[in-house]
């Protein structure tokens, strides 16, 4: 069971990464008042750089449809 857990793909929704985004910002935004901690900064920035770039692909791919069912892009 664990082994067909650790083959499907993590699935975020848009709304769970733009929350993340806005978590990470506020941080930086935190950090650059505060202690300015270099390696952290770049661990986030890098995090947040990644999160865009999810957020981007998830943006440019079709979603499925069901029958009845309106296209939808998230």
């Amino acid at each position: 069971m664990e082994q067909a857990q650790a083959e499907r793909p993590l699935r975020l929704s848009a709304q769970s990464v733009a929350i993340l985004l806005d978590l990470i910002e506020i941080k930086l935004g935190a950090m650059d008042i505060e202690d300015r901690d270099d390696c952290m900064m770049g661990s986030l920035r890098r995090c947040r750089d990644e999160l865009t770039r999810v957020a981007q692909a998830a943006r440019a791919m079709p979603v499925r449809r069901g029958p009845g069912r309106p296209h939808k892009r998230l």
